[in-house]
This record gives structure tokens, C-alpha cells and sequence, in this order.
């Protein structure tokens, strides 16, 4: 299955493809990491899924790309997390469900949960001088992303459905004004990786003590 991951804006990931495994930058075709990679191999967070389906499975940062992705009918499922510029009124229609199928025509779309209140559509009422518009907090942020959840076909949410994190009050309400229900799924960890390269057999017999700074008795 070819698989693609998309966020409307980040300023932290380029855009990148899987190739022999590796993340490799769209922009050189070169081994891509980015600060909260351990390895072109795996990522801990962002935008991790394209690993999960492999080569020829890629990530886009819609802002690169002015809200429209190249086209490509091979793509059978899309992730789709739309949380800031994309739900601008004045950028709606660029980054919309509607525009995204046409870029993938045979793809099923779903709208990914990414950030949650009070990090979802947070930002200066007012901006500052040469900040972009798309970090000011916007009141439309919030009825938008529910208008974008009810155009993709299913709606994602990072977690286990009896978890507590799915349980907050901020997705029981969210759900009430959704045309379909939330599907809950872990966000995946590539746990091989991590025992492969991280994990050993031999320990060390020690203790770990914290004492806060300013604890009477220690050096601050």
C-alpha cells in the first residue's frame, strides 16, 4: 500500500521520502534527519508513518508545496493533520479535503489529530512586527477543524480507546459535532530499532539520587 503523510505547516520537517528505509529529503534525494530523529531510520515523533508502509511511502509539508501536493494516483491512504494554516479562512480552500483528492484521487483520507487545547490554535492575539499571519491565535480555528474532520473519510486520534488520553473532555465534545466516529490508534514506535541499537543485557549496579538545586548542604 503507498501511503502518504501530510501536515499543513511545519517549520521543524522538510518534506521527505522512504528509500531503502531512510527518510530522503525531496529537496537532494540525500539521507534526511531532522532534530528529533535518532537516525534517518527512525523518527521517535513527527511525522513517523511513512516508515510503517516503507519505500515509495513519503511525508509532504503542505507549505512547501502551497497546500497542493504533486499528483499522484498510486496513494491508497492519506494522514491528513490540518491545524493551523490550512484552517485559516483565508487558506481553507487551498489546503482543503476537496483539493487533496484531486491530488490523490484513489486515496482514502484520514484527518489526523496532531495537538489538542491549549497547543491547538495557540498564539499571540495581537503579532508582532515580521511575524507570519499563521502563528496568530484565530477564533475560525476551531468550527474549521471540525468542518475539515467531517469532509475526510474517517477521523484519527493517537491513542488507545480506553486510554485516558482519548477520554479528556476536549474529544467528548469534539465528537458530538462529528459526522462519524473517532478511530483511536497508538501512535507506533519503532521498538526494534530502539532494542536493536539502545538496549543491552548488561547492567550496572548503581543508585540515581536527584536533590533539587538549593537543597540545604549542596553546591547551586
Amino acid at each position: 500500500m503507498k501511503f502518504v503523510e501530510l501536515w499543513d505547516l511545519t517549520t521543524a520537517v522538510e518534506s521527505f521520502y522512504i528509500k531503502n528505509g531512510k527518510a530522503t529529503s525531496f529537496k537532494t534525494n540525500e539521507p534526511y534527519m531532522y532534530k528529533h530523529s535518532v537516525s534517518y531510520d527512525c523518527f521517535l515523533q513527527g511525522p513517523v508513518y511513512p516508515f510503517i508502509f516503507g519505500d515509495g511511502s513519503y511525508f509532504i509539508n503542505l507549505y512547501e508545496y502551497d497546500g497542493t501536493p504533486p499528483y499522484d494516483p498510486e496513494v491508497e491512504l492519506v494522514l491528513y493533520a490540518n491545524e493551523r494554516i490550512g484552517l485559516m479562512n483565508e487558506h481553507y480552500d487551498e489546503y482543503s479535503v476537496e483539493r487533496i483528492r484531486k491530488q490523490f484521487p484513489n486515496a482514502v483520507i484520514v484527518g489526523a489529530v496532531k495537538e489538542i487545547p491549549p497547543n491547538f490554535n495557540n498564539g499571540p492575539e495581537v503579532l508582532g512586527p515580521n511575524e507570519n499571519a499563521y502563528r496568530q491565535r484565530r477564533s475560525e480555528r476551531t468550527p474549521n477543524r471540525i468542518r475539515f474532520f467531517n469532509e475526510c473519510d474517517y477521523v484519527n486520534v493517537p491513542g488507545v480507546p480506553a486510554g485516558t488520553f482519548v477520554n479528556i473532555p476536549y474529544f467528548n465534545d469534539l465528537a458530538k459535532h462529528l459526522n462519524k466516529k473517532l478511530i483511536c490508534t497508538p501512535g507506533p514506535t519503532n521498538v526494534d530499532y530502539m532494542f536493536e541499537h539502545y538496549y543491552s543485557n548488561e547492567k550496572l549496579n548503581s543508585i540515581f539520587a536527584y536533590v533539587p538545586p538549593g537543597t540545604p548542604g549542596t553546591l547551586t
